[in-house]
This record gives C-alpha cells, sequence and structure tokens, in this order.
C-alpha cells in the first residue's frame, strides 16, 4: 500500500508513523524530538524538512528537497538504495544490518553515526563529510566499503573496509592549504617487489588520494590484526606509486588491544599508498653518529661550509631518506639520494626553491649501514645567513 501526503504534515509526537510505501508530494515536516518509522521505500518529490529522527527501513529516494538539523536513520536489515538530489543530510546513522548502497554523492555536514550496516557505492556514489563533521562508530559490523573523503585539516578518522576486512585508518593531524582527502582500503595488492623489505601485507594496503586543495602531511595510525603479519616487527611503509621506491615511516608506537594492533607513526606522512611490512634486518635503532653535517652558512667563504653534506663511508644507497622541517612542522627539504648529499649536498634551499631564512630546522634521517642495520636519527640543522 502507497501512502500519500496530500498536505503539510506536521509531527510533533516522538512517536512511529507506519506504512509500507510513503510517497511526498507536497510537504512534510518532522519537528524537533519528533520521530518517523517508515519501513519500506520512501519516494519525495516535494519537500521534506527533517528536525527530528526519521527511521527508512527501505530505498530512500529524494527528487525534491530535503533538509534541516535532524537525523535520517538507515535501519534496513536488507539492502537499501539511497539516492539524494545532492541533498546533504545534517546527521546520518547506518544501522540495521543492511547493505547501504549510495548512488549519489552523499554528502554528511555535522555527524556519520556507523552502529551496524556496510556502506557500498554503485557507479557515482561517494561520500563526503565537511571540515567540521564528526564519525562516531566504526566496527566489522560496519564501515565504508570504497573511498571515503573528509575535508579540511586536523583528525580524520577513516572506518574503511573491503569484503569481509575491517582495517580503519586515522590521520591524526593533516596540515595542508583546505585539502579534501579520500582514503579506501584495498585489496588489488599488485604484484611487485618492493626493496629493502622481506615481507609485504598482501592481504590489503590503504590508498590516499588529494581530491582538492594541498595536502602537506600528517602522522598516521593504522589498525590491522594480528594474523596480517605474523611477527612483532612490523613496519608502516609509504609510497607514491608502486613504480617508485617506498620508504619507511618512523615508528612512535604499536599498540595492542586483543587481536588487533595499532601502528602509529612518528612523523608526518606524505604518501598515497601505505603497506604494512617487516624490514629486511633488525629494527631501526637510535644512532649517535652523526652521517650529515648539521650547520650550514650559504654566504660563507669557505665551501665547505656551505651545504650540508652525508660524509663518511657508513652508510649505502638503499633506504637513505632525510626530511627537513620548518618550525611549523610542514617539510622544507626531502631527498632520498645518498650520492647526492655526499657529492651536492643541500644549500638551504626550500623545496618551491625559495631561499629559507636563517633558523634552526628539525630533520629526520633513516637510513642503512654497510652491515645491514636500519639508522633512525633526528636532530637540528642550523642555517646562517
Amino acid at each position: 500500500m502507497m501512502m500519500k501526503f496530500m498536505s503539510v504534515i506536521l509531527f510533533f509526537l516522538a512517536c512511529p508513523l507506519c506504512a509500507q510505501t510513503v510517497f511526498n508530494g507536497t510537504s512534510i515536516y518532522v519537528a524537533n524530538e519528533g520521530m518517523i518509522h517508515l519501513p519500506a521505500e520512501v519516494s519525495n518529490e516535494g519537500y521534506f524538512e527533517n528536525n527530528g529522527l526519521v527511521e527508512a527501513g527501505g530505498d530512500w529516494i529524494n527528487k525534491g528537497v530535503y533538509h534541516g538539523t535532524g537525523i535520517l536513520a538507515l535501519v534496513g536489515g536488507d539492502a537499501q538504495s539511497v539516492k539524494i538530489n545532492d541533498q546533504p543530510f545534517e546527521r546520518l546513522r547506518i544501522s540495521g544490518g543492511g547493505v547501504k548502497i549510495f548512488e549519489d554523492k552523499v554528502h554528511v555536514k555535522n555527524l556519520l553515526t556507523l552502529e551496524e550496516g556496510i556502506v557500498q557505492f554503485s557507479q557515482g556514489g561517494s561520500l563526503s563529510l565537511e571540515a567540521h563533521a564528526k564519525i562516531v562508530g566504526g566496527s566489522e559490523q560496519s564501515y565504508i566499503s570504497g573511498a571515503l573523503t573528509q575535508e579540511g585539516v586536523g583528525y580524520k578518522f577513516f572506518p574503511v573496509g573491503k569484503g569481509d576486512l575491517y582495517r580503519p585508518f586515522e590521520l591524526l593531524d593533516v596540515s595542508g592549504i583546505s585539502p579534501r582527502i579520500s582514503l579506501e582500503l584495498m585489496i588489488d595488492m599488485p604484484n611487485v617487489s618492493i626493496s629493502g623489505y622481506t615481507d609485504v601485507c598482501e592481504k590489503f594496503y590503504w590508498k590516499r588520494e588529494t581530491v582538492s586543495g594541498t595536502f602537506f602531511s600528517s602522522p598516521v595510525s593504522a589498525t590491522y590484526e594480528h594474523d596480517d603479519m605474523s611477527s612483532d616487527k612490523v613496519m608502516l611503509i609509504q609510497g607514491n606509486n608502486f613504480d617508485d621506491a617506498f620508504s619507511l615511516l618512523a615508528t612512535e608506537q604499536i599498540a595492542e588491544s586483543g587481536r588487533w594492533s595499532n601502528i602509529i607513526s612518528a612523523e608526518g606522512a606524505t604518501g598515497n599508498i601505505f603497506m604494512l611490512a617487516l624490514a629486511r634486518t633488525s629494527p631501526v635503532r637510535e644512532d649517535s653518529q652523526q652521517y650529515i653535517s648539521t650547520t650550514l652558512s650559504p654566504n660563507a667563504t669557505n665551501t665547505v661550509n656551505q651545504s650540508i653534506k652525508a660524509f663518511g663511508d657508513y652508510l649505502v644507497e638503499d633506504d637513505f631518506h632525510l626530511v627537513v622541517f620548518n618550525r611549523q612542522g610542514f617539510i622544507v627539504f626531502e631527498t632520498t639520494s645518498l650520492i647526492n648529499m655526499q657529492q651536492s649536498g643541500w644549500r638551504g634551499v626550500a623545496l618551491n626553491g625559495s631561499m629559507l631564512p636563517s633558523g634552526a630546522y628539525p630533520y629526520t634521517l633513516r637510513a642503512k649501514s654497510i652491515d645491514g642495520a636500519l639508522i633512525s636519527q633526528k636532530g637540528k640543522i642550523t642555517i646562517l645567513r
């Protein structure tokens, strides 16, 4: 049976309205603290203002106007299709256990709650959150199966999964200029060999993309199951694509909870691909030996003092990675070439070609010694002009 609303309907009471199919050709208004439970398809071709709670058990098809500060809860136990006609949701709740198929570009302004149910996308479907929107929940019973896009800087949580895998990922402190970032769990692992690591997790990897704006960097946190990598020496590596070299992210800590582990980077990540891996040698060790000079003066009369260089013959070219930051934590210089650092060095020139002012610049050095040991160093480079 189809229930048609031919005039304005006001809901003030917190009680359910049940109908098999609801077609709205004029106006529906759900007041603050009001509630409607609609067990089957909703087709809106009129005006639908929701300031309370609307529970939809069937498809949600919006061809008209939908807005308001209320919650739309998708509670169906079977598959539900969602078409929204470019109308954003203030608050969206995923519940009921059924698959939710987004067929349009779904945009959430304030709150996304994941309780029970998997979000999937048909061709042309997507899910994005505004800069200050929050995500609550996320589990093996409820996650985003596809790319989730979020706007802005700061903390970003990505409750992503694929198939029967739930592997959430966090960007702990995004820096950039109006960035829009998408992240997706991928299971189509290409057949590649990544130099420097004896074993790479072949079940999955995380793929990040800058949709618009500028992304500088962010420390990251990756969650994995103990069975994903059978070792307590798991590391997180990053790369821009599978054709380029991958680099090791310094690890701040690995936290364990039951069958889950969480690996947190100690530095800002800039990559597009993140993978779990095991190092070829023993775990990274902190090293007090000096491998690079730490003071430069571009105007010095002695050319030796005009640049920072790597010296000695203790390091090898493989897995060399030097990153220099400014006080705000933005990367101002980065290289993976030991040879260039030994021959030409760095003269205090930023990535954009500008000359950096006098000051102290933190750096991180990841390298490998001739005996195969992985080395990690942190310090400061002083520029004098």
